[in-house]
This record gives structure tokens, sequence and C-alpha cells, in this order.
């Protein structure tokens, strides 16, 4: 007995011991079978944040039309194979009878375990896996170089101010502008190729884009150049809202280049989606124009302007052009060096003319080339399409005033002209129509001349003169005679023969050698005459101007001529006159049927001494009547005899600009006394003028009043009277451009600050106000 119960104490000690052991394993089971569970879940969670957060950045990158890498949708594949695949599990072990947290189904159990246990290794392999990008880099080429056809030739300069406003961090617009075919889009070309070499210290933007633009460009055509330039998808579903949405994304990563060749008008940057360079951001945005304006509205920093190439450039692009060297016979390369001169240095018409010089070496070939160009170049072979037409899509974008405007630079000889010459012919067109006096017909004068300038059809020279490039000169002369197919219609050139004004509108045939002119001649559409500087034409017969009848504008200054015939009254359409320095002794009292007339010069007619009455109160429509160093004539009471009644003058209340030539003390005080007379005189001649003697800033208070202050030229001419001039406040009470003493005896006391002095046949003392004479001038 005592042997059996150690025995038995034995085996139920070993029992309770395998309880113990099977009842800890199976709590253990239980734990780390939960916790298998709530890990899995943890890591799913992980793995659907990253799946969340890659799933963001390839929608970002696709907006950008930036493919994802194969790795990365291979990855999101598996990770969502696998997130459903632990879901599974998860979800099942939830739904299962347990005790205990373990599974009854011990077998079950023990599968649904071991799948969590390598769901979670796998999904702890994904959420490891790192991408530094989910995208392929965009491939864009950094530059594409532009064909150039032909070697630059004298775009150093400018060249090198194109690099240093890029190459300066504070610039980031530039506007570069010029005429037509000048070498806008050269240059611009040049600086884009410029950038396929790399240059040491230079550091090359991300990209460079050069967008060549159409005249009737859309936002919808420049944002499908930039979506085919950056890679970007186009959709047609997107509004240009989006569509300027993508492409700000893509620039705004990006230091970028932004070339736009051949713009027109403002460009909105904000609607395209081009991001507003930043100072300092490396990023720029070059444009070429041919408007000035344009500059300003597109927020230029820095402007460039290209001219014409310099005489000695020009001829030697025209030799490299026309294959003309030292070998070349001395006739051939003195006529080249002419219709070289011709081109004016326009790159395009160096270009053209240099081709056809190309194919001829014969002098009698290129003596007829060179005729062509002086007459009508648009029948060389290319002017009309190079040349002509480029130059014109820049006259068909002015106003309709503006193209009238620019034709007197057609029809005036000479390159400098001067702007008081445009100002009175564009008054006679009626161009400048309203106006209250001279200065605010120059203040209108000087918009058109610069809305002239800003669409680089003209130039300005020394501030006042202006003058036309000779290839946008022939191009206005080809338009205005209806591309061509009128040569006629207008005759500008030298030596015209008279037959040919029959069918002309317009003629200018200044400064040539006509000294006789037909009897008749029957002229039914010439509107405009000009005959200036004909010095050897000295009479007009009576009936050239019988069968005239829409002339507006008559220039007859220079010439020869003593007297106007009576049939000038016929003119009824005129609104221009002018026959300043001529020796015409009286006026035809036929003048007076001009009832349109708005300009009528006549000064330096020293020869004038007859106007017959009732001639200028007939002109009520006259603005401007410049009669200075002319007729002086004027009678004060309508009853006295001989001269002209200064009260005609006075009815003409449309007059706003007055020359006048007076010659008593008593004319002056009736003219500062007539108000509109007095507001309207600019140049004021006094001759003789007895019994004055002195004139200083108390008397020309008294004489000409507060409404003589616009008065710009005073001459005083032979006043053997007068003795003292005292000029210390007349540039308050006048501030005259010209003073002009002759043929006096006098003293000049005091400061005078006029544009001019000029002093002819004097004995003249100057000296300081209040000062003692000491000197002679």
């Amino acid at each position: 007995m005592p042997t059996i119960v150690p025995s038995i104490l034995s085996a139920c000690g070993s029992l309770l011991t395998c309880c113990k052991d099977c009842c800890c394993q199976s709590s253990n089971y239980a734990v780390t079978y939960k916790q298998t569970i709530t890990n899995l879940e943890i890591k799913v969670e992980e793995l659907s944040g990253k799946y969340k957060d890659l799933e963001t950045k390839i929608e970002a990158n696709k907006r950008d039309d930036l493919k994802p890498l194969e790795e990365v949708l291979v990855w999101l594949d598996s990770a969502a194979k696998r997130m459903i695949e632990a879901k599974r599990i998860i979800n099942k072990y939830k739904g299962i009878t347990k005790c205990f947290s373990v599974p009854v189904n011990v077998c079950s159990g023990y599968l649904l375990k071991s799948k969590a246990i390598a769901a979670h290794t796998t999904i702890y392999e994904l959420c490891t896996k790192e991408f530094p990008t989910v995208a392929h880099d965009r491939q864009l080429d950094r530059v594409r170089g532009r064909v150039m056809p032909h070697a630059i030739f004298g775009m150093k300069t400018v060249f090198q101010e194109l690099q240093q406003h890029a190459r300066n961090d504070a610039v980031s617009i530039i506007g570069i502008y010029g005429m037509a075919s000048v070498g806008k889009t050269v240059l611009l070309e040049k600086f884009n190729n410029d950038f396929l070499e790399s240059e040491e210290g230079r550091e090359d933007p991300d990209v460079v884009i050069f967008l060549e633009l159409q005249r009737s460009h859309t936002v919808e055509n420049i944002q499908k150049s930039l979506f085919s330039r950056l890679n970007i998808e186009w959709r047609d579903d997107l509004n240009p809202t989006e569509r300027a949405a993508r492409i700000s994304r893509v620039l705004s990563k990006s230091k970028f280049v932004l070339l736009l060749d051949n713009l027109w008008e403002t460009l909105n940057y904000q609607i395209v989606g081009i991001p507003l360079p930043q100072s300092g951001s490396k990023c720029k945005i070059i444009f070429t124009t041919r408007m000035e304006d344009v500059c300003d509205h597109m927020g230029a920093d820095k402007r460039i302007k290209v001219e014409c190439l310099p005489v000695e450039e020009a001829w030697r692009f025209f030799q490299f052009i026309g294959r003309i060297n030292d070998s070349t016979n001395p006739c051939l390369r003195d006529n080249a060096r002419i219709l070289a001169e011709m081109c004016g240095g326009l790159p395009a018409a160096l270009i053209t003319v240099g081709q056809k010089m190309a194919t001829q070496r014969a002098c009698p070939e290129l003596m007829h080339t060179i005729s062509i160009m002086k007459n009508t170049p648009f029948q060389l072979q290319g002017m009309k399409e190079k040349v002509l037409d480029p130059l014109k899509l820049s006259y068909d974008q002015l106003s309709d005033e503006s193209r009238r405007a620019a034709f007197y630079f057609v029809l005036s000889n000479g390159d400098h002209l001067p702007r008081e010459s445009l100002i009175e012919q564009w008054i006679g067109e009626g161009i400048i129509n309203k106006f209250e006096n001279r200065r605010d017909a120059i203040t209108k004068a000087s918009y058109l001349l610069r809305t002239l300038c800003a669409a680089s059809l003209i130039q300005n020279i020394h501030g006042v003169c202006y003058r036309m490039h000779p290839m946008v000169r022939a191009m206005i002369l080809w338009v205005s005679c209806e591309c061509g197919e009128r040569e006629n219609k207008w005759l500008v050139q030298q030596d015209v023969e008279v037959e040919k004004w029959r069918v002309a509108e317009r003629i200018a045939s200044e400064g040539n050698r006509i000294c006789a002119l037909p009897d008749e001649l029957a002229c039914p559409h010439l509107v405009f005459l000009n005959l200036k500087y004909n010095i050897l034409l000295k009479n007009i017969p009576n009936g050239l101007f019988c069968h005239m009848p829409c002339l507006k504008i008559l220039d007859l200054q220079g010439t020869a001529i003593e007297a106007l015939p009576a049939a000038v009254g016929k003119l009824v359409m005129l609104q221009f006159l002018n026959i300043s320095n001529t020796k015409i002794t009286s006026l035809p009292s036929e003048l007076g049927d001009l009832v349109n007339l708005k300009y009528f010069a006549m000064c330096s007619t020293n020869c004038l001494v007859s106007i017959p009455d009732q001639v200028i109160s007939k002109l009520q429509q006259l603005q401007w009547l410049d009669m200075q160093e002319s007729y002086d004539g004027w009678r004060l009471e309508a009853t006295e005899e001989g001269g002209v009644f200064f009260g005609e003058l006075e009815s003409l209340e449309k007059l706003k600009v007055l020359g006048i030539t007076i010659r008593t003390v008593a004319t002056l005080e009736r003219l500062s006394g007539c108000r509109n007379l007095a507001a309207s005189t600019c140049w004021l001649t006094m001759k003789e003028c007895r019994s004055l003697k002195m004139l200083d800033a108390s008397s020309l208070i008294s004489f000409f009043g507060q409404n003589m202050r616009n008065i710009q030229t005073l001459r005083l001419h032979a006043m053997s009277d007068l003795e003292e001039v005292n000029v210390n406040d007349i540039s308050h009470l006048l501030n005259p451009e010209v003073l002009h003493l002759s043929s006096l005896k006098v003293r000049l006391i005091g400061e005078c600050s006029p544009r001019e002095l000029k002093i002819e046949d004097c004995e003249v003392e100057r000296r300081p106000y209040n000062a003692q004479p000491t000197s002679q001038v």
C-alpha cells in the first residue's frame, strides 16, 4: 500500500503538469492568434494610406501629362489585391465561432492564422517599398534649333544687347521691335540657337520654347503650340481655363525661356497660361513685334529696336547675296552699289534685289533693274511677296486717318520732312480738322506721328523732322495704285508726261524742271497737285484749272509764277492753297469763290501789293492763313481808299492760325484789340511802324495785350524810327521761337530765350536789362 500511494501521486503530478502545459499553450495560442489578426489590420491600414498617397501623386502627375512608372503601377495592383485578401481574412476571423478568441474549429482556424501570417509578411514588404519618383520625367528637347537661311550681317551689336539683357536677373520680359522684314526674327532665331551649345558660366534653362505666331493667332492656337512643345496631351473636352492651368503647372516647375515671334497685339499671359516670370527666377519672355506700343502693353522691362543695316554693312550683305567680289566688272559694281542703296538697308529688300543681281551680269540689265526699283519696284520678281506684302500688313493695321496721314511721306520729296509742313498739308487734307490753335494742331499731329512711328512706318529725326523708309514709301505707293493695277493713279516720278495727268488722282512733281503747262487739260479725278519748287515755271495757263473739279490741294510755293489765273476760282473743292515764295503781285477776285478753302499760305510773297475787296472775307472756312512777310497794305476804315479792309480779316470766325504783316502802329493796335485775331496770331512781321521809337515790355502789353500769347515768330524789319527793343520779359509774354531783326539800328536790352535769333543788315547794341551799353552785336 505504501508503495502504491507514491505511484499514484507521481501519476497525478504528471497529469497535472500535462494539463498545465496544455492550458498554457492554449492560452498563448489564443493570444497570438488575436495579435496576428490585429497586426494584419494595422498593416492593411498602413498599406491603404501609402496606396492613397501614391494614387494622389499619380493623379497630380497625370494632370501634367506625366506617365506613371511601370513598377509603381505593378505595386499598386499588388497592394490592391493584398488588401482585398487581408480584409477577407480579417472579416472571416470576425465571422467564425470562437472560444477565448480561438476558432472552435481547430483545423480551419489553423489555416486562417497561417494565411494571416503570410498576408502580413507580404503587406509588410509592400509597405517598406519606397518610390522617389512615381512618373517618368517629361521628355522635352531643351532647345530645338531653328534653320537660318543666310549669313547674318550687321547684327553683332544688337545681339550682344539682347544677350546682356537676358543675363540680367532683374530683366524678365524683353521686347524687340522694328519695321517688317528688318531682321527681328533672325535675331530671335540666333538667340534660340545660341542655347544649342553650352557656354561656360551660363546657367542654361530647362527648356527654350520658340513660338512663331500668326497675325490672326488665337488663344487656342497658342495653347496648342505650347501643349505640343511641352509634351502635354491635348484634350478637346478641356476649356481654355483648364488648358491654361495645365500649361502654368508645367512651366511653373521649370526654368523656361519663351520666345514669341511676330506678336501683333497684346497677349494676356494669364489667359494663355504663361506664368509671369519673377525677378531672379531665371525665366524669360522675349518677343518680337512691329508695334512699339506692344512692348509697353506686354510689360517689357527692356526694349530693343532693330534698325536697318548701316550703309557699309548693307553693301557687304548685298555683295554676299549678289555674289559680287573684287573681280566683278567695275560697271556692275557701281550699279550694284546704287541698287543696294535703294534698298535702304532693309535685309529682305537686299536679299530680293541681290538675288536678282546674281543672275544679271550685264550693265544694261542692271540699269533696267535700277529703273524698275525707282519707278515700279513691285514689278521686280519677289519684291511683292517678300517685301511689299509684309510691309502692307503693318499699313493695314492703321486707321483710315493714319493711312491718309502716311500719304504725305510719299507725296513729298526729301528724307527729312518737317512736322510743320506735315501739319499744314494734313489740315488741307482734312486729317487735322477741329483744332483750337496752332499748339492744338501740333498736338494732334504729334499723335498721328507717334502712331506712325509706333507702327515702324516712319522714324523721328532730330525731334521735329521725320522720314519714311524707301521700301515703306514704295509699298504705300503700290497700295495706293491698287497694288499696281493702276500705275498712273499716283504720279510721283520725276519728268512725268503731262498726258498721264488725265487719269491721275494725285500728282507730286516737286522740284522738277517743269517750265510750261498745257493750256487745257481734263483731269476729272485729280485731288492733289504739288508743283512746288519748279523754279522754271513762270506761268499757269488760264485753261489748266477749268477741268479739275475734284482738286483739293494745290501747292505752287517756290515757283516763279507772277499771277494766278482767274480760272482758279473754278476749283471750288480746293481746301489747301500755297503760293508762298512766288512773284505774284496781285490776287484775282475769283479767288473768293474758293468757299471750301481751309489753308491759305502766301508768306514771303514780297511782290504782292494788291488784293481785291471781298476776297478774304468770302473765305469763311479758313482755319490757317499765313501772310507773314507778305501783303501789308491794310486799311482800318471801310471808307478809306487803297488796301484791304482789316475788317475782312476780323470776319473770319473759323480762323485759328494767322501769320500777318503790318506796317502801322494803328494796325497793330487794331490787331491786338480783336480777340480772335490776336489769339490766332502766331507769326507777326512789323515793318516801318513810324513814330514807334521804343518797344519794351510795357508797350508790348499795351500793343499785344493778354490775347497775343501764341506768337512764335516776331520779325522787326526796316523800322527806321525804332531806337530800342526791350525783350527782358518777352519770353513770359510771347514765348517766341524766333526773333528776327532786319534792317534796324537799335539797342537790344534784356534777356530773351527764343529758339532762334536772326539779325540781318542791322546795327544792334545788346546789353542786359538796367545795364550800361558794353558791346556791339
